[in-house]
């Protein structure tokens, strides 16, 4: 996999010498820019490619506010700004997957705005004590101008990485294809006109096939292979309660045979109709087992052709290496909980340590087929999304795994999850953005991590939904 490339510039120029200033009269900016490109590649080179290295220069214009401030002029610049950078910049620029802006020092050059509007994702770190007061008046262009850009003012080099990682997860969004095998338009599916927004806004492909499609892939399975993939499944289980060997074979012949399409079409995520299919009887049965495997595999499988969930879905997994895990959500104010519902579930969503425990059952709500009860790990935060990029609006809502349910009510795989205030979650459900039932939950508080997403996309979040 190709490292991101990152276009490194940054903000400062040379004062006379004897002029006061931000760290002190004698700063230079040069050798402080050639200290940083050697740092960001010592630390960050494993995940990034650093180009460029400029000190961005002053247009000299007029319009510039050298050696003071912000010109608050500029603000209404936008995303034509940079066609006033030197062409090496923009060329250089146009190469990248993103741009790093580096605050050296005050005085500064507001020459800054012409950079941050390239309208590619944009980090902005500070070079502490030195830069601070360029950095704030960048945070109010920002803000007031939705740029997709975000900030780190930190002595952890953690934060940078974790910020700079964001434009990894934007570029594997870019390089990403879903599978979507529906025939008609379901509950979840995208609608006509929405794969152009989905392309626009993540440069995700959708790629619609029917159904019939993948059936040709199921029977041109070889029987003996799929018998040894529910084996090991019945061998890796606690154990198997409803289903006989030959449904959790037919299960696995779901699997290859997603397999062998997501290869043909080099896509990473699959997503089916599964639902309508079955109870059409289209298909032999569900794919749970099928998306559990994919998922283990590190790839993604998503039920009832949720292309949203899907994305969400996709972005945790590049953000955290680890999947999410979609569910029907349910809201039990009596306890503070939500317990999140479903018949599929990875059981590797914690990174560095052994697959949780899974039991083999039939699907939930017809008693038939099979699926999987995974068995979450307790303790841990979770954070729980949904994208809606026709509203371009995000969900986010937090809390901590509790506990597992095990009731045949509902769907298998039951995650208890207690959240600050399970009233004003329900309060607020849908009421902004019609989201829908699905959400996305994944271990770990990336609160800040999807909300600093969320501005590079131009997303409004919109809490307790």
């Amino acid at each position: 996999m190709r490292k991101t490339r990152i276009y490194t510039t940054f903000l400062g120029e040379k004062k006379p010498a004897g002029v006061p200033g931000w760290p002190n009269a004698a700063f230079d900016p040069q050798p402080a820019k050639e200290q940083w490109m050697r740092k960001l590649a010592a630390q960050f080179g494993d995940e990034f490619e650093f180009t460029g290295g400029v000190l961005v220069p002053c247009r000299g214009d007029g319009t510039c506010a050298t050696g003071g401030y912000v010109n608050e002029i500029l603000s209404s610049r936008g995303t034509d700004a940079l066609r006033d950078m030197p062409q090496n910049i923009r060329e250089g620029v146009a190469q990248c997957d993103g741009v790093l802006v580096v605050a050296l020092c005050v005085p500064g050059c507001s020459c800054e705005f012409d950079v941050l509007s390239t309208g590619k994702p944009t980090v902005v770190v500070n070079n502490l004590f030195a830069g601070d007061g360029l950095l704030l008046h960048c945070n109010s262009y920002i803000k007031r101008n939705r740029v997709p850009a975000v900030l780190v003012s930190s002595s952890d080099a953690s934060d940078t990485r974790r910020a700079l990682h964001l434009i990894t997860v934007i570029r594997r969004m870019r390089e990403t294809k879903i599978l979507d095998y529906m025939d008609d338009v379901s509950e979840w599916g995208i609608r006509p006109g929405e794969h152009k927004i989905i392309r626009d806004m993540f440069g995700t492909e959708i790629v619609l096939k029917p159904g019939r499609d993948l059936l040709d892939y199921y029977v041109a399975i070889d029987e003996s292979e799929a018998r040894r993939q529910a084996v090991k499944w019945m061998q890796e289980a606690e154990r198997v309660v409803e289903p006989a060997e030959e449904v959790i074979v037919q299960a696995a012949q779901m699997y290859l045979s997603l397999k062998r399409a997501m290869q043909d079409t080099r896509a990473t995520c699959v997503t089916t109709d599964c639902l309508n299919y079955v109870y059409r009887d289209e298909f032999p049965g569900y794919p749970c087992l099928a998306f559990f495997q994919l998922m283990n595999d590190g790839l993604m499988g998503i039920c009832e052709a949720d292309v949203f969930s899907a994305l969400t879905n996709l972005l945790g997994l590049y953000l955290t290496g680890q999947p999410g895990f979609v569910s029907d959500p349910v809201i039990d104010t009596a306890s503070n909980q939500v317990i999140y519902a479903h018949c599929v579930c990875s059981s590797r969503m914690l990174p560095g340590e052994p697959a949780a425990p899974y039991v083999i059952r039939s699907h939930a709500e017809c008693g038939q087929g099979a699926s999987v009860q995974v068995k979450a790990r307790s303790g841990l935060p979770m954070t729980t999304v949904k994208l809606h990029p026709v509203e371009r609006k995000l969900s986010l809502h937090k809390g901590a795994v509790v506990g597992n349910v095990d009731t045949d009510w509902g769907c298998r795989t039951k995650i208890a999850v207690e959240v600050p205030d399970a009233k004003a979650l329900l309060s607020g459900w849908n009421v902004e953005c019609n989201f829908g039932w699905h959400r996305v939950s994944f271990y770990g508080d990336l609160e800040e991590d999807f909300r600093d997403l969320a501005c590079l996309y131009g997303l409004d979040v919109v809490g307790n939904s």
